[in-house]
């Protein structure tokens, strides 16, 4: 299982400019989400996520209850309700979409590459023994399928008119895909992971394909790591919480310490765990205090007139560029990050990386906080900012512009931490 890091949500809600200066107050919508706990991304991921399982659940209502008007599961008009739902629903994660009979054999099967599978018995399976005997809708854990691979299954009982069960209507399921297509879009250029468990310690997603479906619990990978065993224990009976683990540096044998929130989606009594992760960075004492705000502004100030970082950022010299913000971080113990915004809101890059967005293009993403941010860019003005960031905790946003000449190259920032993290 490895993993990528963590970073920051950019949140603004009011300008207010003062002797040059400008001040963005803090935001007064999220009030809700700092006292859940649950980090802003991690709340993006799971409504996100929700809404496509909901969104999937009404499709296959609205079926079952179309199918239950016709006198068989399987008539041109049943193919044709199959094949509509599949096509309403095809964005990859979506395998094939079947009625099952009440003595729980597959009878129809769309698309008709999948006819084979007609006739097959699944009535063992148990979301089947579930749904026939709650005659409620069900969602299965991640398992084999007679189709040949590892799905999830989403069923609504079809109900006749007087009463009996008829059967089910069946949407087969890809939970990596699903996840992959939901989420992975919203941390694209976030130095953040998200990973996603069931209860019983079944990994269904991770950047890492070769983590997919092992047991966290039960696979010889993750022995060595009684912290990340210890947390999963805690992922998997709590619906949302947090923790700090260890675990392997991808692609290296070095060990980094991770901080884990996590939280819940699901449908039918069947629940993911969706887990953010944070690998800490190794040089940063989190929480500590750098002055007063006057002090971080004004060396902030200093710094955006270096002459080498000027040049290095005009030339696009990410490596100069890179090292000298390094150095500011390391002179001034306690700042969570320092980064740079170019004159086209791309943030290109940060010191530490782990706590930095690297090639996030804020006019792109179109969100109502990344808008407000560019407000703030496009003024070329300093500025401070009170906000919370992805992760859960709360910062002030320091930024300066950075001139060559007539030329604009945009912002650099830091951000110190109100909050020290538990």
């Amino acid at each position: 299982m490895c993993f990528k890091k963590t970073c920051i949500s950019l949140m603004v809600v009011s300008l207010v400019f003062s002797a040059g200066l400008l001040w963005v107050a803090p935001p007064e919508g999220n009030t809700a989400d700092a006292e859940s706990g649950i980090p802003p991304a991690l709340i993006d991921a799971q409504r996100e996520t929700q809404k496509t399982l909901e969104s999937l659940n009404a499709s296959l209502e609205v079926a079952a209850r179309d199918l239950a008007k016709e006198g068989s599961l399987n008539s041109p008009q049943v193919h044709s309700i199959l094949g509509k739902l599949c096509a309403d629903n095809l964005h990859g994660y979506v395998v094939d979409c079947c009625t099952v009979d009440a003595e729980g054999r597959i009878v129809a099967i769309e698309p008709e590459i999948y006819k084979a599978h007609e006739s097959a018995d699944i009535s063992k399976q148990e979301q089947v023994v579930r749904l026939h005997q709650t005659r409620q809708p069900v969602l299965s854990l991640n398992m084999p399928m007679v189709e040949g691979f590892d799905a999830v299954d989403l069923e609504w009982p079809i109900i006749g008119g007087s009463g009996d069960l008829k059967g089910s209507v069946s949407l087969l399921i890809r939970p990596e895909v699903l996840i992959e297509a939901t989420i992975r879009p919203m941390i694209e250029g976030l130095p953040v992971d998200i990973w996603v468990m069931e209860k019983n310690g079944r990994i269904l997603f991770d950047i890492d394909k070769d983590a997919i479906g092992r047991d966290l619990f039960t696979d010889p990978v993750f022995k060595p790591y009684a912290q990340l065993l210890a947390v999963g224990k805690r992922i998997a009976d709590e619906s949302t919480g947090s923790g700090f683990y260890e675990f392997s540096k991808e692609g290296s044998a070095d060990i980094v310490r991770k901080h884990a929130h996590w939280t819940t989606v699901g449908l039918h009594g069947t629940d993911w765990r969706i887990v953010m992760v944070q690998a800490i960075a190794g040089d940063q004492p989190v929480g500590a205090s750098v002055g007063n705000s006057t002090s971080v502004a004004s060396l902030l100030r200093v710094l955006a007139g270096n002459a080498e970082l000027r040049k290095s950022l005009a030339a696009g010299d990410e490596q100069g560029a890179m090292r000298i913000l390094e150095q500011f971080h390391r002179a001034n113990p306690g700042l969570y990050s320092i980064q740079w915004i170019d004159a086209n809101g791309v943030n290109r890059f940060g010191y530490p990386a782990e706590n930095s967005l690297r090639n996030y293009d804020m006019r792109v993403r179109h969100s109502t906080q990344d808008r407000k941010f560019m407000e703030v860019v496009d003024s070329k003005k300093e500025a401070t900012l009170d906000l919370p960031l992805l992760e859960g905790n709360r910062g002030m946003f320091y930024l300066a512009p950075v001139m060559e000449g007539k030329q604009y190259l945009g912002i650099i920032y830091v951000i110190r931490l109100k909050t020290e993290s538990k």
